[in-house]
């Protein structure tokens, strides 16, 4: 699929800033499949991809409430030609097969009890790396939780890289990136703005959407 490279300028950003383009242009990305962008026309989703503004950035992906995402989100992924790396719980890279094949199509194992360390080795590997671009689904489950899981926005912070804004949207039928924006630092005004902007987002079981806010583990009984 050829990426869209008309400008998102017109997008409402609700105080984000806006990552602008490097001086040398948009980066290109190889070739996308032409299979996997038929198969989700096919399907009946509309397919969007802004241009990446940088070899290396995060992609929030939101909402994520069904198992169906993952293999509509590698669709997206293979019909953009994006070599894109992708968190998922350390569980499922244990299964036999699936883990060296989840592997493979760019997870990246990922321990929640340690998110501290996982941003610190992330951040390094990115730093060490010429191109890297990691996906994060920040609910950190399908089920519903009272928040986003504050590790993407940590990393984002000290990374210091764009955060581009994805959405699998099963009212529309809209999957895709069209906004990159910078930290700011304030982790409430980011968050407040986040959630104007996915306010009309869809998920496939949209009452296990998490509210786009800083999740908070709940009191000890």
């Amino acid at each position: 699929m050829a990426q869209d490279f008309s400008a998102a300028a017109d997008t409402p950003l609700y105080g984000l800033q806006r990552a602008p383009l490097p001086a040398g242009g948009p980066v290109h990305l190889p070739a996308g499949s032409r299979f996997a962008a038929a198969l989700l026309r096919w399907l009946g989703w509309q397919s969007h991809f802004s241009p990446l503004p940088g070899t290396h950035g995060l992609l929030v992906v939101y909402p994520h409430t069904s198992n169906w995402d993952f293999p509509l989100g590698l669709l997206y992924k293979w019909s953009n030609g994006m070599p894109f790396r992708f968190w998922i719980k350390d569980s499922a890279m244990r299964l036999p097969l699936m883990g060296a094949w989840i592997r493979k199509v760019g997870g990246v194992s990922i321990n929640r009890k340690a998110a501290h360390g996982v941003v610190e080795t992330t951040i390094k590997e990115m730093r060490s790396s010429p191109f890297f671009w990691l996906v994060v689904a920040p609910e950190g489950t399908r089920s519903y939780s009272n928040g986003w899981r504050t590790g993407f926005y940590h990393l984002w912070q000290a990374s210091g890289c764009p955060l581009g804004l994805a959405y699998i949207d099963y009212g529309k039928k809209e999957i895709g990136v069209r906004d990159y924006v910078l930290c700011s630092g304030n982790m409430q005004a980011d968050f407040a703005a986040l959630a104007q902007y996915y306010a009309n987002r869809r998920g496939y079981h949209p009452e296990q959407a998490a509210p786009v806010q800083p999740y908070q583990k709940p009191p000890k009984p």
